[in-house]
């Protein structure tokens, strides 16, 4: 006679707001959760992660769900933001290694449940749990789709509210209660996408009356923030930019086209909230083009590298556009940058502009009222090593100002 497998689930939802942060939900847990035991921490005990994973999770383990997690961001992408950048996650060892630690805390089974850590003691990470009976431990079941009670099993009910905003008020069954977990999965609010992902397993932990395993993820940043969506919507395209050249990557044919799609639909931005129009200005178009070309040639974007200073000769924003003789011996001045590169769908000047509008920084330097000329870039090839591989690349320099002489 086969084993019955039983599983349960939870998913920490954190959040920041005039309202306070979201409290911990636990979708399917039986139990208020209980505190760390004295003994013991809810993160790595080190701040230098252990070789390998970083956990008991194997190599194998780790790369199908770092997989699983991507091909569930490109679905959701392509459903609610088609034209976006898809932001990935990649494995944490750190992460996993504090997913360990809560595993083996035992308050994180008390009573055969599940139970969260805090918040403001495990280095505010978003955490997703679950637990089945009997072992051996299969970390994956947590991703399956056929298991009732999976992560990924959370997906229609998610689908059925249409990537719903956070409601931390929502009450039992319903919002981020019925979905916290794959909506953490696939978080990619520009305000604080998730990244990151690490997890661990501990066998021989008592489940609901029986013995079995349980599975800590964490991720990076922290998912599920009060007021925001998982997937940022897609802007609506700009009336009288041309609609092919937005939604196509660049050519070493169609650079001029791109780089006036982009500047369109800027504008557009613009004029459409009662802002007055840039003006194309050929110094800070000579700026943002020299940066691009370099971003391209040298690839050093990515995750955690900063992609407005050249590491080659140490330029940064206001050096190059200085040096393009923009307002020179001004009364007063000002000038801003933003940048974007993207691959497979995601390198269009409509993918840049709408992860650009939904990114507050970059959001408020395209809106800026004091703002009055710009210069723009649009390249092919990708500035992240990532991508270079890739096709359909595009990397994207905007250099903005106002002069006053």
């Amino acid at each position: 006679m086969k084993s019955k497998t039983f599983t349960t689930a939870a998913a920490l939802v954190c959040g920041l707001s005039v309202m306070g942060p979201v409290s911990a939900a636990s979708p399917h847990a039986r139990a208020a959760p209980a505190p760390a035991s004295e003994e013991k921490s809810p993160t790595c005990p080190s701040s230098n992660a252990p070789p390998g994973t970083g956990s008991r999770i194997s190599a194998a383990d780790a790369a199908e769900i770092v997989r699983i997690h991507n091909d569930a961001r490109r679905a959701a992408v392509q459903k609610y933001s088609p034209g976006s950048s898809v932001v990935s996650v990649a494995w944490s060892p750190k992460l996993a290694c504090d997913a360990q630690a809560w595993a083996d805390d035992p308050a994180s089974s008390q009573g055969g449940g599940l139970h969260h850590s805090s918040r403001d003691t495990n280095g505010n990470e978003g955490e997703n749990l679950f637990n089945a009976f009997p072992g051996p431990a299969r970390p994956l079941m947590a991703l399956d789709p056929s298991v009732s009670f999976s992560w990924t099993a959370e997906k229609s009910k998610f689908d059925a509210d249409n990537n719903a905003p956070i409601n931390s008020s929502a009450s039992a069954g319903t919002n981020y209660r019925a979905w916290g977990h794959y909506s953490q999965m696939i978080w990619m609010s520009p305000a604080s996408a998730t990244t990151t992902v690490g997890c661990g397993v501990k066998e021989g932990v008592p489940v609901a009356g029986s013995t079995g395993w349980i599975l800590v993820c964490r991720y990076a940043a922290a998912g599920n923030i009060n007021g925001q969506r998982a997937v940022a919507p897609a802007a609506a395209p700009a009336a009288g930019c041309d609609p092919a050249a937005v939604n196509r990557a660049p050519t070493a044919g169609t650079e001029a086209q791109t780089r006036a799609a982009v500047i369109c639909l800027i504008n557009a931005q613009r004029t459409q909230r009662g802002l007055p129009a840039l003006t194309v200005n050929q110094p800070l178009t000579n700026a943002a083009q020299q940066h691009a070309a370099a971003s391209v040639q040298l690839k050093w974007w990515g995750s955690g590298k900063d992609s407005h200073r050249n590491p080659q000769t140490g330029s940064t924003p206001q050096s190059r556009i200085q040096a393009a003789a923009y307002c020179t011996n001004p009364r007063s001045w000002e000038f801003s940058e933003i940048t974007y590169t993207g691959w497979g769908g995601s390198g269009t000047p409509q993918a840049a502009v709408n992860w650009w509008m939904n990114s507050p920084g970059h959001r408020a330097i395209i809106l800026k009222p004091s703002l009055r000329d710009f210069g723009a870039a649009a390249l092919p090839g990708a500035a992240d090593p990532a991508g270079a591989s890739s096709s359909s690349t595009g990397t994207y320099v905007v250099d903005f100002g106002r002069c006053q002489q």
